[in-house]
């Protein structure tokens, strides 16, 4: 099976003038896989998604790779011969009602502080009707059908960690004081209590669970979701 995509070009002048301009940019990936059954139609079915979307044409970029290359886009982020092996990641989800705000209030305010970035950063639309409430993971509590997730897949130097720890921590503070419902995925809290106003509603189900299946606590004490010390 292959894919083909969409990404914004490597003409890096024309980029540079536009992010000078507007501050913030964003690129949208289309992706359309395929084998050799739809292979001949592939480029219509394509050009046919392309235009119900909103976007800069003369900067598209489109390539065909197989879905393996596709998926592994990001290469071997812990390669012990890369220079840049620290990742203080953020995956937060947010309800879709306050996107508009939560890109004026966070994004626009937070990433154009960064004066040279080394990472991807991914949103990516959900349906919470795909989400089965017996996952361990925890979505914004709402009622709207749809939600993002925003990735910021950070890289760095091992010394500067902690800069972008503390961009991190600034967004879900940020959001925080505007009223943004957000909730963090594979979060790190150093309190029982904290991990509790985590999963809001959920925490009932989630001791439930433990119960059933790790009586004892013998897994992950280190993260003090069940552990009070």
């Amino acid at each position: 099976m292959n894919g083909c995509l969409t990404s914004p070009p490597s003409r890096q002048s024309d980029i540079a003038s536009l992010l000078k301009k507007q501050g913030l940019l964003y690129s949208i990936e289309l992706v359309k896989y395929y084998d050799n059954q739809n292979a001949n139609t592939i480029d219509k079915e394509f050009q046919k998604l392309l235009k119900e979307l909103n976007f800069i044409p003369e900067i598209i970029f489109s390539t065909d790779v197989t879905l393996f290359d596709f998926l592994n886009r990001l290469g071997n982020l812990d390669d012990q011969k890369r220079p840049l092996d620290s990742h203080p990641w953020l995956h937060l989800f947010v309800q879709k009602s306050r996107l508009s705000d939560f890109n004026d209030v966070a994004l626009a305010t937070i990433l154009p502080k960064l004066n040279e970035t080394s990472g991807v950063f991914l949103f990516f639309p959900f349906n919470r009707k795909k989400w089965d409430n017996r996952m361990s993971a925890v979505i914004p509590e709402d009622d709207e059908d749809i939600f993002y997730m925003l990735a910021l897949l950070h890289s760095c130097p091992p010394n500067q960690y902690h800069i972008l720890d503390e961009l991190n921590n600034e967004i879900v503070r940020l959001c925080k004081k505007a009223g943004i419902k957000t909730k963090q995925y594979l979060a790190s809290y150093e309190s029982q209590q904290e991990w509790i106003k985590n999963y809001g509603s959920k925490w009932r189900v989630i001791q439930e669970m433990k119960e059933k299946f790790d009586p004892k606590k013998i897994l992950s004490p280190g993260q003090r979701i069940f552990n009070s010390v």
